[in-house]
C-alpha cells in the first residue's frame, strides 16, 4: 500500500521483493508517516513492561 500511494518515499528492490520490507527514501517521506510507522512497529515488538511505561 505505501508502495503504491507514496512511491516516491516507498519502493521494493527485487532483492526483497518476497519479504514483508519496504525500504524508504527518508527525505522523500513525510515526517509524519514515518513516526507513525516507527511507533507502530516499536508497540509491536516492546514488551509489555516497556508499553506500560512509556504510558502507550
Amino acid at each position: 500500500m505505501l508502495v503504491e500511494t507514496q512511491p516516491q518515499a516507498f519502493y521494493v528492490t527485487d532483492h526483497y521483493r518476497d519479504w514483508p520490507i519496504v525500504l524508504i527514501r527518508l527525505p522523500k517521506a513525510r515526517k509524519q508517516t514515518v513516526e507513525a510507522l516507527l511507533l507502530q512497529q516499536w508497540k509491536t515488538l516492546a514488551s509489555k513492561s516497556m508499553l506500560t511505561a512509556s504510558g502507550l
